[in-house]
C-alpha cells in the first residue's frame, strides 16, 4: 500500500498546484482527479469483508458518487498544509507577525529550547526573540499526515546553529498540531 498512499500524495499536490495556479480553476482537472480517485476505490483498495469493513465500503461507495465531497476534503488537507506551510516560512524567514497571524489567539507553544510551554502570541513573540538571540534553528517541513486523533503530525528537518554558525542539532522531529478554528491551536514536539 505504500505506493497507493504516494499516489494520492501526488494527487493532493497536483491539486494543491492547480487550486493556486495563476490560470484559476478549471473543470478538467477536477474531473481527471474524480477518474483516479474512483480508480483507486474500485480497483486499487481491498474491499474488507467483516462487518466494519461492510460500513467502510459504503463509505467508500458514498466518496465514489459525491466526488464533491471527496474534493472538500482534499482542500480542507491543503487549506491545513498551506497554514503549515505558512508559518514554516515565515518562523525561518524570522517574520514573526506574520508566524502569529497562523496561530489561535490561546495558542500553547513548547519551548524546546529551554522546556515547558507558553501560551499566547504575547509569550511566543517574547521566547522567540530570546531564542534567536543565541541560537540559529531552521525547521524545514518534509512531510504532512493527519492522525486518528485529527491532529497533524509534521516531519521535519531541524538545524540548529550557534550564532558562529557551528551545528547544534541536525536530525528529525516530529511537530503535532493541534487545530482549532483553522488556526495553530497547540503544537508539541516528538523526537524521532
Amino acid at each position: 500500500m505504500p505506493e497507493l498512499a504516494h499516489t494520492i500524495q501526488l494527487l493532493c499536490n497536483t491539486l494543491a498546484c492547480l487550486e493556486h495556479s495563476p490560470g484559476g480553476r478549471s473543470a478538467a482537472p477536477y474531473a481527471r482527479l474524480t477518474y483516479v480517485t474512483n480508480h483507486i476505490l474500485e480497483h486499487v483498495l481491498p474491499q474488507p469483508q467483516s462487518s466494519k469493513g461492510e460500513r467502510m465500503s459504503k463509505t467508500m461507495h458514498a466518496v465514489q458518487n459525491k466526488p464533491h465531497s471527496f474534493k472538500k476534503i482534499l482542500r480542507m488537507d491543503t487549506q491545513v498544509q498551506d497554514l503549515l506551510k505558512k508559518a514554516y516560512f515565515a518562523f525561518n524567514s524570522r517574520d514573526i507577525a506574520t508566524a502569529l497571524s497562523t496561530f489561535h489567539p490561546d495558542v500553547q507553544w513548547p519551548k524546546a529550547f529551554e522546556g515547558g510551554y507558553v501560551s499566547g502570541h504575547d509569550a511566543i513573540r517574547s521566547y522567540w526573540t530570546r531564542q534567536w538571540s543565541e541560537i540559529n534553528p531552521i525547521v524545514e517541513p518534509t512531510g504532512f499526515k493527519e492522525r486518528p486523533d485529527g491532529t497533524i503530525e509534521v516531519t521535519i528537518h531541524q538545524l540548529v546553529k550557534d550564532l558562529q554558525d557551528a551545528p547544534l542539532f541536525d536530525g528529525i522531529v516530529k511537530h503535532v498540531y493541534t487545530v482549532q478554528d483553522n488556526l495553530l491551536r497547540r503544537m508539541d514536539i516528538e523526537l524521532e
